[in-house]
């Protein structure tokens, strides 16, 4: 087959699809779409920061028709439709991707690394100030997402924030994110803003059960973060702000000359509330792998069940059974769909004192 007739094949296949495909339905460039058939493999990350989503996509480019005939290069944008239709229907959404880097293998697989669009945009330096003095963290986050839905919880107005020029937007959120205890983050054409303490508060969205064949959900491997201490000592802190006419205040609102065994971190807060939140955090408890489910996102509730073959102790319960889902890998290749996930915990320091 000629090299024009290759190219011309892909339009015509791309244009009239015959059957639907597992998780990535449509990949579109400059308004075309693409020939599938070249897709090895599609991996769609989503997480519960602003690091995602992401997307990677691995082509067979053996006759160099992204990069040549079609022209594709970094920084052009991906009209992606994602959908798991011969499962439970859970994943159904449209998202826009920037192609970061693009790298080609000695097997002239073509890799395009992207990023979520609405993320890119929020990575770019600002080309002027912003302030928002007294204004509550929620109407800040919508006036740096531009507009995107967002479903968001109230904060009180605490904190004054700036955005500089050469400052990331991205930066900004984070910075508000900690402040407030809470977690920003994008998925599914929304944004998120809620706080850590009211995760776990909500019933479980799913169940998922290890070494027990008769459930639904299966976890078909699992593996234990065992990052405590190591989360500990960078994490286990004493913050100490300053007040005008009270001096130096730690979280509980006292002064700071009180005896703790965690290290003291001077930070530019004067408020008991930001103190106390810095100490707020989420860590990694377990990852495990498991089928294809577009249910799974970050941010949701899990139940776990770990099984053991013991009459006596069937549970083991030195594993959490309640866990937040911190990211969530769902990978296509070989025609087959599996997903990936990394789970969370809050964790308050204080525990630790």
């Amino acid at each position: 087959m000629s090299r024009f007739s290759l190219i011309y094949e892909s339009f015509r296949l791309a244009a009239n699809p015959t059957f639907e495909h597992v998780l990535i339905q449509e990949i579109r460039y400059q308004d075309k779409p693409l020939d599938l058939s070249w897709l090895i493999e599609a991996v769609y990350i989503e997480t519960l920061d602003l690091s995602g989503p992401k997307l990677i996509l691995k082509l067979n480019d053996r006759e160099a028709i992204f990069r040549d005939d079609l022209g594709i290069k970094p920084f052009e944008t991906l009209m992606v439709t994602l959908a798991d239709p011969y499962r439970r229907d859970e994943l159904d959404t449209i998202e826009h991707f920037v192609i970061l880097t693009m790298p080609m293998d000695a097997e002239s697989v073509l890799t395009l690394n992207c990023l979520s669009e609405v993320i890119f945009q929020l990575k770019m330096p600002a080309t002027q100030a912003r302030f928002f003095v007294g204004e509550a963290p929620e109407s800040v986050v919508k006036s740096l997402v531009n507009h995107t839905a967002i479903n968001t919880s109230a904060f009180p107005a605490i904190e004054d924030y700036h955005l500089l020029p050469g400052m990331r937007p991205s930066r900004l959120l984070k910075q508000i994110a900690r402040e407030n205890a809470a977690v920003i983050y994008y998925q599914r054409q929304q944004f998120m803003f809620k706080p850590i303490s009211t995760l776990l508060e909500k019933t479980a969205h799913l169940s998922y059960h290890y070494n027990d064949t008769r459930q639904q959900n299966q976890m078909v491997s699992f593996k234990k973060a065992n990052a405590d201490p190591l989360i500990q000592s960078f994490t286990q802190r004493q913050f100490i702000g300053w007040h005008l006419t009270q001096g130096s205040l730690n979280a509980n609102n006292t002064n700071a000359t009180a005896s703790s065994s965690a290290p003291r971190e001077l930070v530019g807060f004067k408020s008991p509330i930001t103190l106390a939140n810095l100490n707020t955090l989420l860590t990694p408890t377990l990852e495990f792998t498991c089928l294809g489910n577009g249910a799974l996102q970050a941010g949701i509730i899990l139940q776990l069940v770990f099984n053991r073959n013991h009459t006596e102790l069937p549970i083991d319960e030195s594993l959490p059974d309640k866990v937040i889902i911190q990211s969530v890998a769902h990978r296509y290749s070989a025609q087959k769909y599996q997903c990936r996930v990394k789970t969370c915990l809050p964790l308050n320091n204080e525990q630790y004192h």
